[in-house]
Formats: structure tokens, C-alpha cells, sequence
């Protein structure tokens, strides 16, 4: 499992804005094939300042860095490669094919689970009965004492 960061739990857009937004179309969702992940990632907006691979760039702006801050499980391999990109000499394609093998592999038992339970609809109902089962019960137990501390227990 993949905990992200706590400066990483609002992520920027692929678009570099302030949040991600579905309705903005700058979103890498849970349910997004590979194809989708790659499209999304080869499409992000990265460091406007950075000239070149030779430049310096800056990964604290650069939403594919701040996404494999958030999400890359191989810190050391991460941060040799964030301070090779901060240096320069690194081009933007280079960030970019490794956030798209983190994000997919990071899916992969995610989409697994999915596709089990879209092939298994009973098992996803039966969640479904006992959750409400459980939720019923609970409501009418609150019920019951708002009922009993506002007066309105006239059935018991």
C-alpha cells in the first residue's frame, strides 16, 4: 500500500494548477487504464524555466517530481534523480517514463481488485445488504434515544 506524504495529501494538477479537478480533465484517477496513465503523464505540464537537458530545473514546481515525491517507493533512486534534474542534465521524458511505472505499478492491485469484483457483482451486493443492514440498525438505535431524550417514545 501506498500512503502518500502528509505535504502530498492535495495533489497539484497534471496542469500544474492549484488542485486536481475532474471537471478541469488535469486528473490521474485510481480507475484510469495504462493507456489512460501514460496519455495523462506524457501530457503534464512540467518546469516553464527549464531550458533544455542541460538546464536546471526545479522539482518543487514540477508536478511529475512532486508526484514521485508523493508516490515513488524507491526514495533512494527518487532523490538521486530529483537532484540529477535540479542540476541539469536530465530531461523531462526521463521523470515522466519513471512516474508512469511508479503510478502503474502502484495500480496494478488496485485495477486487479476492481476487475475481481466487476466479474463477481453478488459478492459487491452482499457488501452492499450487510453495510445497510448494519446502518439500519444503528440508525434506529439513535432514533430510538433522540426519540426517549425529546419525548417521543409514545410506542414504548
Amino acid at each position: 500500500m501506498v500512503v502518500a506524504k502528509k505535504e502530498h495529501q492535495r495533489l497539484v494538477g497534471t496542469d500544474g494548477r492549484a488542485k486536481m479537478s475532474k471537471s478541469l480533465g488535469n486528473v490521474i484517477s485510481l480507475v484510469d487504464s495504462d493507456e489512460t496513465i501514460v496519455k495523462m503523464v506524457k501530457k503534464m505540464f512540467t518546469d516553464p524555466e527549464k531550458r533544455g537537458i542541460d538546464g536546471p530545473g526545479r522539482p518543487e514546481v514540477n508536478p511529475v517530481y512532486i508526484y514521485l515525491d508523493a508516490f515513488d517507493p524507491n526514495r533512494e533512486g527518487f532523490e538521486t534523480l530529483r537532484e540529477a534534474y535540479r542540476a541539469g542534465g536530465v530531461s523531462e521524458v526521463v521523470g515522466k517514463e519513471r512516474l508512469t511505472t511508479v503510478l502503474i505499478e502502484m495500480m496494478k492491485p488496485i485495477h486487479e481488485r476492481r476487475k475481481r469484483y466487476e466479474e463477481q457483482p453478488e459478492v459487491v451486493d452482499g457488501f452492499l445488504k450487510e453495510g445497510n443492514e448494519m446502518a439500519r440498525e444503528r440508525a434506529n438505535s439513535v432514533l430510538k434515544r433522540v426519540r426517549k431524550n425529546i419525548g417521543l417514545n409514545y410506542f414504548d
